[in-house]
């Protein structure tokens, strides 16, 4: 029996080494709410008066998550976590490359695996359930121009508060 293919999300002879910032994307299995839950009321809330902490209750395997979004720019030099949300089945990450430091072995699918590992290392560790946390591979956008970041720091900014009519709401 011939297995299929998975298809590559990445574009094909593109440096994902190089100097630039991505919006990357990361579902949780089968797009479970693992990782918070947000309040209803949030939507009803003025966003500058908001304090996050009274409408999104985060899980265990949600702070471990925040943890190692932290870390990143600690591990890899020339990396620097630009902006990110965890929603309750999936993550937006805002990361930048900053070509002059970055080491050349590391590229964008190596810096998502790494964590996707770690965090799955992290749950598992004191259990002797292993739950399955991620959804294979990720989503990217490669940041074009600074418009094209403007809307996306405010997408991320503004993602919990319109959790209700996310794609991935369930």
């Amino acid at each position: 029996m011939k297995l299929p293919v998975r298809k590559n999300l990445r574009i094909k002879d593109f440096n994902y080494k190089s100097a630039n910032v991505y919006f990357v994307t990361i579902c949780s299995k089968n797009q479970e709410c693992i990782f918070c839950k947000i309040d209803d009321e949030i939507t009803n809330i003025s966003f500058d008066k908001i304090d996050f902490n009274k409408y999104i209750h985060y899980s265990n395997i949600g702070k471990i998550v925040i943890a190692s979004l932290k870390n990143i720019e600690k591990i890899y030099d020339g990396i620097v976590l630009k902006e990110y949300v965890v929603m309750p089945n999936h993550l937006h990450i805002l990361i930048e490359f900053v070509n002059k430091s970055c080491n050349n072995n590391t590229d964008l699918s190596k810096v998502i695996g790494s964590f996707k590992r770690y965090v799955t290392f992290s749950v598992n560790k004191d259990s002797d359930r292993k739950v399955e946390i991620w959804q294979k591979s990720f989503y990217e956008h490669i940041v074009r121009n600074e418009g094209d970041y403007d809307r996306i720091v405010e997408y991320i900014i503004y993602n919990p508060f319109k959790w209700k009519l996310d794609e991935y709401y369930r």
